[in-house]
């Protein structure tokens, strides 16, 4: 099964194996950055991406997406997201729908009145969009580092940190039901200390996990905590701790259950970890070493599942992935994706949406 693998410069790159790896960029304007990237694959058997471009609207930052199919070729131009367009769009992340289409949501500076707000935008299966939608009813302060993820019956969960007045970062949600209407805002996780980088996965049962770092005092190390919300949106179990000293989680829906990557201090610098849970979310079996980098990612796919992280290859920066059956089970070692690229290639740290898409047979 290829994947696709959206890296931090707009480029996308699969692999049907581990030797084969094809790219492309999927942005066309090329002035200034293009970065913040999100991706997933879609109900046809395409794939949509999204990013923040600077400078392309009115001198600032706004949100665009590419459709492609499932070769790779464009269909179409890339896409405004974003309709407000004064002050800055950034961080986008999007979700495919199961009927076709996806949702994008994005922090959006100002528009609610306030500091950072979080906004949404539903596109049907020709990308053709809808209104945008105010996703936060929480406007006092700042809005920010929003990820999405869409249940197998169409509901939409958005999930972001809400940081109050003292800088206390609270982690924040709400879901949309398939036909779009949207619940009352969730409080995840709360109280002194800082939480950031959340991400959210579906699971087979139409529940969700969220997690998020957390540091409770400018002296504690971090830790990775979860939650988990049963399809109504109810908080069946929450602030349960994963991993001490540990940050920059990623969660994805594998088989029944789900799987967390992390990152923590090894050796001289970071490693990556892979942690399976079971269907209530609870630890299957002790984490297990990836490989050595930082920015952490996961993606499911019907055989099992992928790891990517940041990896330095000869003094260069570079993407490392490594397979992974549905129990868990490594095959084969980590090897490079971007091996032999010009210039460098990096994933965002500290951040929770989807990078890796699974495209199915090609």
């Amino acid at each position: 099964m290829p994947l696709a693998f959206l890296l931090a410069a707009g480029l996308v790159s699969w692999a049907a194996d581990a030797g084969s790896v094809a790219h492309l960029r999927a942005s066309t304007y090329a002035a200034s950055a293009q970065h913040e990237c999100s991706v997933d694959g879609l109900a046809d058997g395409g794939f949509v991406v999204t990013w923040s471009s600077r400078k392309q609207e009115d001198g600032d930052a706004g949100v665009y997406l590419q459709r492609f199919d499932h070769d790779g070729i464009a269909i179409g131009a890339e896409t405004r997201v974003n309709l407000w367009s004064r002050s800055q769009q950034v961080t986008p992340s999007i979700a495919a729908l199961p009927s076709g289409g996806a949702i994008v949501v994005w922090a959006s500076f100002a528009q609610d009145g306030d500091a950072g707000a979080i906004v949404a935008r539903r596109f049907d299966a020709a990308m053709r969009g809808g209104d945008e939608a105010l996703v936060n009813s929480t406007t006092a302060g700042d809005q920010h580092d929003p990820v999405a993820a869409v249940s197998n019956a169409g509901a939409t969960l958005v999930v972001w940190v809400s940081d109050d007045a003292l800088d206390r970062g609270s982690i924040r949600g709400r879901l949309a039901a398939a036909d779009g209407r949207w619940q009352p805002e969730l409080t995840i996780a709360e109280g002194e200390g800082q939480r950031r980088a959340p991400s959210v996965a579906a699971g087979a049962n139409d529940d969700w996990i969220v997690t998020w770092t957390e540091q409770r005092t400018p002296a504690s190390d971090p830790v990775v905590c979860r939650a988990k919300l049963d399809g109504e949106g109810a908080i069946v179990s929450h602030h349960e701790l994963l991993a001490e000293d540990a940050y920059e989680a990623a969660v994805a829906a594998v088989g029944a259950g789900f799987v967390v990557a992390w990152c923590e201090p090894f050796a001289d610098g970071h490693a990556v970890f892979v942690q399976l849970l079971d269907t209530d979310g609870c630890p299957a079996g002790p984490p297990t070493l990836a490989g050595t980098g930082a920015a952490a990612t996961v993606g499911a796919a019907p055989d099992g599942f992928v790891v990517a992280w940041n990896a330095e290859d000869d003094g260069s920066a570079r993407i490392a992935l490594r397979r992974y059956g549905v129990e868990g089970a490594p095959r084969g070692p980590a090897a490079l994706l971007t091996a032999g690229l010009p210039h460098e290639q990096a994933l965002r740290a500290a951040c929770g949406t989807r990078r890796i898409a699974d495209l199915g047979d090609r």
